[in-house]
């Protein structure tokens, strides 16, 4: 399973565990990157001893409270912005509106879309954003 995991073969980490690989994680205030560019995120604070899967971009159930929605999660440095020194989990909550500051939601891992990588504009990441949007909803 942590193989699978860190090979980003999420599907068969889900099969051998029996059930979706998840975490939970409590909404904390970033750099509104996402917002700016039009695809606000949830950035995740998780508990520092929760393996996470490699990085890359992700389809994922959402659960806020007893809410499930459909999700893309970004978990990785975000080259083309910002290009962090840590890999951070980044939530895209598909057609959600409201605050979800201080909340704690459970992300459930459906499926490995791609893996992170720098784009030569902003633009071109945008148009990559809406691709992964699509795709997720094709398999949730």
């Amino acid at each position: 399973i942590r193989k699978g995991r860190e090979y980003c073969e999420i599907d068969q980490a889900n099969q051998m565990l029996g059930y979706k690989y998840f975490f939970s994680g409590r909404v904390v205030h970033g750099k509104r990157l996402g917002e700016k560019i039009g695809f606000p995120t949830a950035n995740l604070e998780v508990d520092k001893r929760k393996l996470l899967p490699c990085p890359g971009v992700y389809a994922v159930k959402v659960q806020i409270d007893t809410r499930q929605y459909n999700g893309v999660l970004n978990y990785g440095r975000r080259p083309t912005i910002e290009n962090d020194i840590i890999a951070v989990p980044e939530v895209h909550i598909i057609n959600f509106k409201g605050d979800l500051y201080n909340k704690t939601m459970k992300i459930r891992f459906i499926r490995f879309l791609r893996k992170e990588k720098k784009f030569r504009s902003v633009e071109e990441l945008k148009k990559q954003i809406r691709h992964d949007i699509d795709n997720a909803l094709a398999v949730l």
